[in-house]
Order: structure tokens, then sequence, then C-alpha cells
């Protein structure tokens, strides 16, 4: 329960702005991680602690978060696409 209110409270605090685009959504509609732009670059945002164990320390991360990461790295590189919110 305590991990649960954590990870809410973390999520309350991811909102899009202008340039950013959901990446993935729980059943509530709450926004757990986001891409966008940002001055001159690009950033990705999970709204949960990645390698946080249950005991809130820091732990492995978990295979989706290792997929999440690694599927981030392409499109941060990618200078060709824009990205329209």
């Amino acid at each position: 329960r305590r991990r649960q209110l954590r990870l809410r409270r973390l999520l309350e605090a991811l909102q899009l702005g202008p340039e950013g685009k959901a990446v993935h959504k729980n059943a509530e509609g709450d926004v757990l991680s986001a891409r966008g732009n940002y001055e001159k670059g690009r950033v990705v945002a999970a709204g949960a602690g990645l390698g946080i164990a249950p005991n809130n320390q820091p732990g492995p991360l978990s295979e989706a978060e290792k997929k999440f990461l690694l599927d981030a790295i392409p499109w941060l590189g990618d200078t060709t696409e824009t990205l329209a919110p």
C-alpha cells in the first residue's frame, strides 16, 4: 500500500507540457511516461521511480523498465523526426 501511495504521488507530478506526448498511460488516464522536445534536445520522463525496489531502495531494473529505456534511445538520438504534440 505504501509503494502504491508513493507511486500515485509521482504519477500526479508527471504533467504534459505543450511539447509533450504521452507514451504510456494507466487505466485511469494518468501519464506513466512521456517524451518531448526540450530547448534544443529531447527528453523522456517516467512517472515511476525506475530501479526502485519495493523497500524504496535501489534495485535492479525490471524487464519492462529495461525495455522502456532501451526503446527510448533511438528516438532520443533521431534528429530527423519532428515530434507533434
